[in-house]
C-alpha cells in the first residue's frame, strides 16, 4: 500500500497499492464490504484524503495526477474520477 485514509465517519477506508496500475480499493471495513476498486493508471499514488464535509468523496494525489472521487459518479460497481487540471 501506498496510501491509506478513512472517511470522516471511520467506516469507509481507501487504499491504494503498489502494481502496474496503481489500484484504489475502497471498502467499508464493518460490513467486509469492498465499494469499488479502480485503475488509476501508471502513476503511483502518494496521498488520499477524504472530504471534510462528504462520506463519498476523496481526492488522491501522485506525480502529474490530481483524481477526485465522488461516490454519487458510481455506475455499478465503478467510480470514474474527475482529473484536477494543473496550470
Amino acid at each position: 500500500m501506498t496510501a491509506l485514509a478513512f472517511n470522516r465517519s471511520a467506516d469507509l477506508i481507501a487504499a491504494a497499492d503498489l502494481s502496474n496500475d496503481h489500484n484504489i480499493y475502497c471498502y467499508d471495513w464493518k460490513t467486509k464490504e469492498m465499494k469499488f476498486k479502480a485503475k488509476t493508471g501508471p502513476n503511483k499514488i502518494l496521498m488520499i484524503d477524504w472530504s471534510l464535509t462528504s462520506d463519498t468523496q476523496f481526492t488522491s494525489v501522485g506525480p502529474s495526477h490530481l483524481f477526485f472521487w465522488n461516490f454519487a459518479d458510481m455506475i455499478g460497481d465503478t467510480v470514474k474520477p474527475k482529473a484536477g487540471i494543473f496550470g
